[in-house]
């Protein structure tokens, strides 16, 4: 059984992913889709995306 996404990881991913925007574009969104995540997450990531370009 999958377990969901935590912020934690959230952050661990997005940090891993910072040099590279489409990477964590994809990651993100495989990961949100895959684990059944809320799309406020989603939403949130995409935000964060817009801030680091």
């Amino acid at each position: 059984m999958r377990q969901p996404l935590t912020t934690r990881m959230m952050s661990t991913i997005l940090f891993e992913r910072s040099k590279d925007a489409r990477g964590i574009a994809c990651d993100v969104w495989y990961r949100v889709i895959t684990s059944d995540v809320s799309m406020r997450v989603a939403v949130t990531s995409r935000a964060f995306l817009t801030y680091t370009k």
